[in-house]
């Protein structure tokens, strides 16, 4: 509840803003056939990921009609070592191989229908899938073997509601908030030489979540 009264000033201030500063009801900034990219606001007024960790870009096929994409790509590879100098002598080694990988593709179709002057309210959703990667082995300073693994897949379709604000023929301000129904998948592996055992998990299910108001600049060029 507090969420959406947030979401409602927020959207009250910006139609009260255009209606003192419109003169005309004509569309002066709507963009068409233009590509922006998005950014998301978040404390302190700086910037974030907005729709994607990578890259969230927007492309508007007219000023009711466009689609938005996320991207996300992490990938992370490494192999450390490490000696420990005892007494006597005496050396023990570690070793430690990680690699991992974030992968994540978010696709949305909009519908944009005007407000006021260059306010308007847009609504829509689309796909998105994930996946997630990690593994950890090598063997530790009392020379057991390790071995670690964990790998889900997560994907369903979201659907969101919000207001822009086109400040500019290349700035615009929003805020939206929505729901998503997601499926997962996960596996998880791991083996200690000290027991001899593997553990082995497998599991599923299904969640309805609903997303925090985010406030969002986008750049058009």
């Amino acid at each position: 509840m507090k969420k959406f009264l947030v979401f409602s000033t927020v959207a009250l201030t910006l139609l009260m803003f255009t209606e003192l500063s419109a003169q005309n009801e004509s569309t002066k900034f709507i963009p068409k056939k233009v590509f922006a990219l998005q950014f998301q606001i978040t404390k302190n007024f700086t910037l974030g990921s907005f729709n994607g960790g990578t890259i969230s870009a927007k492309y508007h096929f007219s000023n009711s009609n466009a689609v938005r994409l996320g991207i996300t790509l992490n990938l992370d590879s490494r192999d450390d070592n490490y000696s420990n100098f005892l007494r006597d002598s005496l050396t023990q080694k570690n070793y430690i191989s990680l690699s991992g990988s974030n992968i994540g593709i978010n696709l949305q179709y909009l519908f944009y229908k005007q407000g006021t002057t260059d306010i308007w309210y847009y609504f829509g959703g689309g796909p998105f899938i994930s996946t997630n990667f990690y593994k950890n082995e090598g063997h530790d300073r009392k020379g057991q073997n390790i071995y670690t693994k964990d790998n889900t897949t997560s994907f369903g379709i979201s659907f969101l509601f919000g207001v822009e604000w086109f400040v500019s023929k290349n700035f615009s301000l929003s805020a939206e908030y929505g729901l998503s129904i997601k499926s997962y998948k996960e596996t998880y592996e791991s083996k200690n030489s000290l027991y001899e055992k593997l553990n082995k998990k497998d599991s599923k299910g299904t969640s309805l979540n609903y997303s925090s108001i985010r406030l969002g600049l986008s750049v058009y060029f």
